[in-house]
């Protein structure tokens, strides 16, 4: 039984370093890409670099609101079957 719940401990462990090790390589790869567009294109550098700061900011907004609609959705579509097992465990 004991085994069973170290390597929980140890997967749930790993998953999370890795998520948030993810996060921050993705961060600094964003930064390091715009310093190379600003100091590489002379005239429109810092232009563009802002316009792609936009783009990966409106594309992250979307993964998460596709991801919320995505529990709503869940939510929704398990709603009738918890609704029956709070009905049947409450009143019986």
């Amino acid at each position: 039984m004991y085994v069973l719940e170290l390597i929980m401990v140890i997967f749930l462990g790993v998953l999370s370093i890795g998520g948030g090790l993810a996060s921050n390589v993705d961060v600094l790869s964003s930064k390091v890409t715009k310093t190379v567009i600003q100091n590489a294109v002379p005239v429109v550098g810092k232009l563009i670099s802002d316009a792609s700061d936009s783009i990966i900011g409106s594309i992250r907004m979307t993964k998460s609101a596709v991801g919320t609609i995505g529990i709503i959705i869940i939510f929704i579509i398990t709603s009738r079957s918890n609704f029956k097992v709070i009905y049947t465990y409450a009143y019986v």
